[in-house]
């Protein structure tokens, strides 16, 4: 029995497979679209000519252009590269203008410098007198002069002396005499700075002056 059922669908299988392909073509009713076919050697060269049709990339793009800075003188410089430039910038000179001048005003008048060339007598000084002990006796002295003439007045030891003298042809010496009491003799003086003069009296003892200074000179005895 099952054996007649398997033949049976067996040969409703084959009868139905031949039944297909005896069935009529079925006409075709639309529209016609005509196809191009091109070959592999001519889709290739078309696709190396192709024109892209994006218009964003057939623009040029202008890239924007660094200048650099124009040279106070004139001188202009471009960037060729995406580093900076630094131009050198000159600066003036600096000219230094000079005060203007002073203008005198009248003032007092001064008095002569005293040189040696040009020795001042007059005046106030500070003296060494040498006793006959050695020993130096510190005074006051004021001297005056009437042409060539010169006058001295001091006190030494309560005893008042005067000193009368004569310039000598140099004016840097002077040389007189001396009286005190009933006492006299000689003195000498030359002057060995423009303050300060060295001397002697009687041709032995010290005699020195110097109108500045309080300290004794440090040569006080000179003998003529």
């Amino acid at each position: 029995m099952k054996r007649n059922i398997l033949i049976v669908t067996l040969l409703l299988a084959i009868l139905s497979g031949c039944g297909r392909k005896n069935l009529p073509l079925q006409r075709f009713e639309g529209e016609t679209v005509a196809t191009l076919q091109i070959s592999l050697d001519e889709e290739a060269d078309g696709y190396l000519t192709t024109t892209p049709t994006n218009p964003q990339s057939t623009q040029e793009t202008t890239l924007p252009t660094t200048t650099a800075p124009v040279d106070p003188l004139g001188d202009e410089a471009q960037a060729t590269s995406t580093l900076p430039v630094i131009v050198g910038t000159s600066y003036p000179a600096q000219v230094s203008t000079p005060p203007p001048a002073l203008a005198l005003t009248g003032g007092p008048t001064l008095t002569a410098t005293p040189t040696l060339a040009n020795p001042v007598w007059t005046g106030k000084w500070n003296i060494w007198f040498q006793d006959k002990t050695g020993d130096y006796i510190k005074a006051v002295m004021t001297v005056t002069l009437s042409g060539n003439q010169l006058t001295a007045n001091t006190t030494l030891k309560n005893n008042d002396y005067l000193f009368t003298g004569t310039l000598l042809t140099e004016a840097a010496k002077v040389e007189g005499k001396w009286f005190t009491g009933g006492d006299e003799g000689k003195f000498w003086w030359q002057m060995i700075a423009a303050d300060t003069f060295a001397g002697s009296w009687d041709g032995r003892f010290g005699f020195c002056g110097d109108r500045e200074s309080e300290e004794q000179p440090t040569a006080c005895r000179r003998i003529p």
